[in-house]
Protein backbone atom coordinates (compact mmCIF):
# COMPACT_ATOMS: atom_id res chain seq x y z
CA UNK A 1 0.00 0.00 0.00
CA UNK A 2 2.55 2.76 -1.01
CA UNK A 3 1.76 6.19 -2.04
CA UNK A 4 5.05 6.87 -3.57
CA UNK A 5 3.67 7.99 -6.50
CA UNK A 6 0.90 10.63 -5.39
CA UNK A 7 3.70 12.17 -2.87
CA UNK A 8 5.92 12.29 -5.84
CA UNK A 9 3.32 14.13 -7.89
CA UNK A 10 2.44 16.42 -4.97
CA UNK A 11 6.18 17.50 -4.27
CA UNK A 12 6.90 17.93 -8.31
CA UNK A 13 3.59 20.10 -7.79
CA UNK A 14 5.02 22.37 -5.19
CA UNK A 15 8.11 22.61 -6.80
CA UNK A 16 6.67 23.64 -10.08
CA UNK A 17 4.47 26.17 -8.31
CA UNK A 18 7.76 28.11 -6.79
CA UNK A 19 9.00 28.41 -9.77
CA UNK A 20 6.24 30.05 -11.34
CA UNK A 21 6.44 31.99 -8.10
CA UNK A 22 10.08 33.24 -8.43
CA UNK A 23 9.53 33.94 -12.35
CA UNK A 24 6.52 36.27 -11.06
CA UNK A 25 8.38 38.04 -8.80
CA UNK A 26 10.95 39.13 -11.04
CA UNK A 27 8.94 40.19 -14.05
CA UNK A 28 7.60 42.33 -11.63
CA UNK A 29 10.80 43.61 -10.18
CA UNK A 30 11.71 44.10 -13.55
CA UNK A 31 9.18 46.06 -14.76
CA UNK A 32 9.08 48.89 -12.04
CA UNK A 33 10.06 52.30 -13.37
CA UNK A 34 12.09 54.24 -11.41
CA UNK A 35 12.07 57.16 -13.55
CA UNK A 36 11.07 60.89 -11.75
CA UNK A 37 7.40 61.72 -12.71
CA UNK A 38 5.80 65.05 -12.42
CA UNK A 39 2.40 65.50 -11.79
CA UNK A 40 1.01 69.57 -12.69
CA UNK A 41 -1.78 71.10 -10.56
CA UNK A 42 -5.39 69.28 -9.96
CA UNK A 43 -7.67 71.45 -11.90
CA UNK A 44 -11.44 70.82 -11.48
CA UNK A 45 -13.14 71.14 -14.46
CA UNK A 46 -16.47 70.65 -12.96
CA UNK A 47 -16.85 73.19 -10.62
CA UNK A 48 -20.04 74.26 -9.27
CA UNK A 49 -21.73 77.80 -8.45
CA UNK A 50 -22.49 78.46 -4.70
CA UNK A 51 -26.54 78.49 -5.68
CA UNK A 52 -25.89 74.58 -7.51
CA UNK A 53 -24.02 73.83 -4.09
CA UNK A 54 -26.98 74.59 -1.61
CA UNK A 55 -29.34 72.67 -4.27
CA UNK A 56 -27.23 69.96 -4.45
CA UNK A 57 -26.80 70.00 -0.14
CA UNK A 58 -30.37 70.72 0.22
CA UNK A 59 -31.06 67.62 -2.31
CA UNK A 60 -28.65 65.21 -0.80
CA UNK A 61 -30.03 66.21 3.04
CA UNK A 62 -33.58 65.39 1.83
CA UNK A 63 -32.47 62.21 0.24
CA UNK A 64 -30.82 61.46 3.59
CA UNK A 65 -33.86 61.89 5.53
CA UNK A 66 -35.92 59.62 3.08
CA UNK A 67 -33.79 56.67 3.70
CA UNK A 68 -33.84 57.32 7.46
CA UNK A 69 -37.29 57.56 7.25
CA UNK A 70 -37.50 54.57 5.51
CA UNK A 71 -34.86 52.77 7.49
CA UNK A 72 -37.01 53.49 10.48
CA UNK A 73 -40.43 52.04 9.34
CA UNK A 74 -38.60 48.92 8.86
CA UNK A 75 -37.37 48.38 12.10
CA UNK A 76 -40.81 49.86 13.55
CA UNK A 77 -41.99 47.19 11.68
CA UNK A 78 -39.39 44.30 11.75
CA UNK A 79 -38.93 44.48 15.66
CA UNK A 80 -42.54 43.73 16.39
CA UNK A 81 -43.10 41.07 14.13
CA UNK A 82 -39.96 39.12 15.55
CA UNK A 83 -41.22 39.60 18.93
CA UNK A 84 -44.79 38.05 18.13
CA UNK A 85 -43.59 35.48 15.83
CA UNK A 86 -41.34 34.65 18.78
CA UNK A 87 -43.79 34.59 20.90
CA UNK A 88 -46.45 32.59 19.31
CA UNK A 89 -43.52 29.94 18.82
CA UNK A 90 -43.31 29.80 22.59
CA UNK A 91 -46.48 28.41 22.53
CA UNK A 92 -46.14 26.46 19.98
CA UNK A 93 -43.24 24.53 21.09
CA UNK A 94 -44.86 24.41 24.86
CA UNK A 95 -47.69 22.58 23.26
CA UNK A 96 -50.37 25.12 24.84
CA UNK A 97 -52.20 26.58 21.10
Amino acid sequence: MGFGGSVAAMLASIKANNAQLARRKANYRDSKSYGSVTYGKLEDHTKMSPTEFTAFKEKLAKEKRAESRKTMVLIAISVPAAIGLIYLLGYIIAGQL
